[in-house]
Parts: structure tokens; sequence; C-alpha cells
């Protein structure tokens, strides 16, 4: 248990790391065809699903399009912004590893694309996904390989592979679990994924 000092220390680092996080961008992307065969290949409209690290709300607004009831959660003000105006949307401003109480059990499928390697806890952030699926919901993430996330920024703060992400899942109870890289072509960047099942 923390004392009021520690939980006061705690919570001024977290807040430093939250503002260095908010300097986000527009979503420079055409298209989120690949969020969405993703997002199809595990579950079907009308089906209520989580965007987390959004951006501007591209891939809920194509989900939302597609027949999904589709939200999502960014920690960019201007992201903020930027959805309602492009695409009317009323995007979440939250941290994923705390998100609403009320979204206990209330989603079948949450999905983080480049957007576990921000976490300061990578375990943390998956157990509060396994809160927030209903039964038999599904996560999915996808990382960049660690060549691109090892630099000096405070984005990219950590790095996860197959195995570790496969780990934290089978500690949570997560089944049909299916962590790998999507590519191994020497020439790519090995992005890895990972996938579990709310039990």
């Amino acid at each position: 248990m923390l004392n009021e000092s520690q939980q006061l220390r705690l919570i001024q680092r977290w807040e430093e790391y939250l503002n260095r996080q908010k300097a986000s961008s527009s979503n420079i992307y055409g298209s989120a065809q690949g969020q969405m065969e993703i997002l199809l290949k595990y579950c079907q409209p009308p089906a209520d699903v989580l965007f987390l690290g959004c951006g501007d709300g591209l891939e809920v607004h194509e989900a939302n399009a597609l027949g999904y009831q589709a939200s999502g959660v960014t920690l960019g003000p201007s992201d903020i912004e930027r959805g309602k105006t492009v695409y009317g949307l009323d995007l979440v401003m939250a941290d994923a590893h705390f998100l609403p109480d009320e979204w206990e059990g209330r989603f079948d499928m949450v999905l983080a694309f480049q957007t576990l390697e921000h976490s300061l806890s990578g375990m943390l952030f998956c157990w509060e996904m396994l809160r927030i699926l209903r039964p038999r919901g599904v996560f999915y993430a996808e990382v960049p390989h660690q060549n691109f996330t090892l630099f000096e920024s405070w984005h990219h703060i950590t790095s996860p592979t197959p195995d570790q992400m496969r780990g934290w899942l089978m500690k949570l109870g997560f089944l049909e679990i299916d962590c790998g890289f999507i590519t191994n072509e020497p020439d790519a960047a090995h992005w890895a994924y990972a996938k579990g099942m709310k039990a």
C-alpha cells in the first residue's frame, strides 16, 4: 500500500508522462483498410468495438460505416477536435490504463494499433482490456518492431515482443491467444501482433 507521499509522487509522474504524450497530430492515412480487415476477421457488425489510440478517429468512422457501434480513445485534444469536425465523432480523451468505470464488460472487441508501445505498463494495459471486454470479447494489438521504437522519444517507451505479449495475456487468463510477427521479410518492419479472448 502506498502512503500519501508516494501516491502524490506517482500521480505527478503519471501526469508529466501524459502531458508529453499529448503531442498528437492528425491522421495522415487515407484509409483504415488494414484495421477493418482485422475487425471483420474477429467480429461482425453490429458489434460494440473500441479503438485505442485512435488519433482523429478515422478507424472509428470507417467501422461505423460498416455497421459497427464503434468508439475511440485518444490522449490528443487536437484529435478530439478534428474527429468532431471531420468525422462528426465524439471521441473520448482517456488513458487506456484507466478507462471509464461504466465501460466494464461493454465491448465485443478492443483494438490497439500502434498504441501498446506507448504504454508505461503493458500488463496493466492488457488487464484493463480484460475489464472492459464482454465474455468472449476479443483484444487485438499491433506494435512495431524494436528497431522502430527504441530511440529517444517519449512516445515509444516499450517494445513488446510476441512472446512478452503472449505472457501478459496468458497470466491474465485470456483464451485462444495468438501472437507473432505479421511479416518475416528481411527488408520489412517486423510488426508484431497479439490477440486474445476473454473467458
